[in-house]
């Protein structure tokens, strides 16, 4: 198990992310992986003093996943790529 991941439920995301804001983490990206299975591992990256820190959550392929950006608004522009390239 890789240590700067934590894994949560698509429930605990805004959760968890209000907790990153709240340590004063940077929101860096966030990347996706399909699993291959109709799953996906979403994956949230943050940044403090120049250790990354990342927020796992498993979503099903066209399942809503909440969107971050009520906490980090520049988080809109990866979480609306989707809509252009997809």
């Amino acid at each position: 198990m890789i240590e700067n991941i934590t894994e949560i439920s698509i429930d605990q995301l805004l959760g968890e992310t209000q907790k990153m804001s709240c340590h004063n983490y940077r929101f860096v990206t966030t990347s996706c992986v399909d699993l291959g299975d109709g799953n996906l591992d979403v994956l949230y990256h943050f940044d403090k003093d120049a250790q990354l820190w990342n927020l796992r959550i498993k979503a099903k392929r066209g399942e809503q996943v909440p969107s971050i950006s009520k906490i980090y608004l520049c988080a809109v522009l990866v979480e609306n790529i989707g809509l252009i390239v997809g």
